[in-house]
Order: C-alpha cells, then structure tokens, then sequence
C-alpha cells in the first residue's frame, strides 16, 4: 500500500496549489525521488511544464511532459490522465503528486503519493472523498496543516 500525505493549505491567504505543488516536487527530486504531476488535463499539464520553470528566481526542476522526447532523461515527469499509462515502461516513478479532483487511477504502483488540498469547499469536499477512498482501500494515511 501506497504512504498518503495530505496537504491542507489554509483557507485564504497562503500559497496556491499550483505554488505549492512546485515546491513540493523540487522539494521530492532532490530527496532524489522519481516524480509524476497528474494533471487532470494536457492544458493543465501544460501550465505545470511552463510554472515550474518560474515559480522560483533560482529553482531549476528538470522535467518534461509524458509525451516527450525527453522522458526517460528527466526524473520529473508531467502527465494527465491514466497515471498507469505514464508508468508503463518507466518503473522508477515513486511519487504521485495529484493536482486533479478526482481519485488518480492506479494508484498501487506509487510509493507515494501527494494530495495538495486547497481552500475552497469544494477542494476540500473532493479531498474527504478522496481521503476515504484511500482508507477504505488501506493506504497509510498523513495530515499536514500548511500555514500561511
């Protein structure tokens, strides 16, 4: 079973998911981790490939998108859809960081995987259902309360 860690930004006033998921992957690939953004869509996906370029002066990620030439270079990778379908054939990706609203598919073949809960209601009530399709299934389950 896969380590769940939830991250709940506060309500108003702190960094974005988008912001948040960019520092939380850096923070991954160096711990030397092999990371998939899940998009729920190539546009998504897209704006990830463009944002973590920019989200810091100095950061520099190495990643591509799942359709990519570059996709057996890079250790982190952006995808949408079937997180399964990304996985085949590339057997070292071990964190999952779901930036959709929905339950990622597959979700036995990450180590790890991260569920960044934003501010709004309707995040957080997508995030309760997705909290206990996890326990349900019996994914070791992790709360973090990000402040402002």
């Amino acid at each position: 079973m896969a380590r769940v860690d939830f991250y709940i930004l506060p309500e108003s006033g702190g960094q974005s998911r988008k912001q948040f998921a960019c520092a939380l992957t850096a923070k991954a690939w160096k711990a030397g981790h092999r990371v998939c953004l899940l998009a729920a869509d190539r546009d998504r996906a897209t704006e990830f490939d463009e944002l973590l370029w920019t989200f810091r002066d100095i950061s520099f990620v190495p990643h591509a998108l799942v359709d990519s030439d570059a996709v057996g270079e890079v250790p982190v990778l952006i995808g949408w859809g079937d997180p399964a379908a990304i996985q085949n054939g590339i057997t070292d990706v071990d964190v999952l960081v779901n930036l959709g609203d929905d339950m990622p598919p597959a979700v036995g073949k990450f180590d790890r995987i991260a569920e960044i809960v934003g501010g709004n209601a309707d995040e957080r009530q997508a995030a309760r259902q997705r909290y206990r399709t996890y326990r349900d299934q019996g994914h070791e389950l992790h709360n973090h309360s990000i402040d402002a």
